[in-house]
């Protein structure tokens, strides 16, 4: 199934962060990732327009997503997080772009993540 998988804004502090899965083919909210999820093929999407709203409001709205194929939801299957992994994340006040944390460096896709509570991972290699 083709997903666009964003975070969800309005989550009381303390529950971690939660994942709104969107088939892409109907474009409604199939699902929420809670214990972790592999998404294929992926590409990392900043709508223009959206993000442009967000600085001129100084509101979050979503607008930036992880777009890719569902692979599988993977329970309880933290990765083994390791040093071969990076979490890649997007701050619309800071960049227009999603980008590596350990590097600062743009990632614009990659053949997969994991998402989890913890946020978005890919392989550093």
């Amino acid at each position: 199934m083709k997903v666009d998988i964003y975070r969800k804004l309005n989550v009381p502090k303390g529950q971690g962060k939660t994942w709104s899965i969107l088939d892409r083919s109907t474009r409604r909210v199939v699902g929420h990732v809670f214990d972790g999820a592999i998404v294929d093929n992926v590409r990392f999407v900043v709508q223009p327009a959206g993000h442009a709203k967000v600085i001129a409001q100084e509101q979050k709205n979503v607008h930036a997503f992880v777009r890719g194929d569902s692979s599988e939801i993977a329970k309880s299957y933290h990765m083994a997080m390791s040093k071969d992994w990076v979490e890649v994340t997007y701050k619309p006040f800071e960049h227009d772009y999603f980008y590596r944390t350990d590097t600062g460096e743009a990632v614009y896709e990659t053949d997969w993540v994991y998402i989890d509570e913890a946020g978005v991972f890919m392989n550093k290699n």
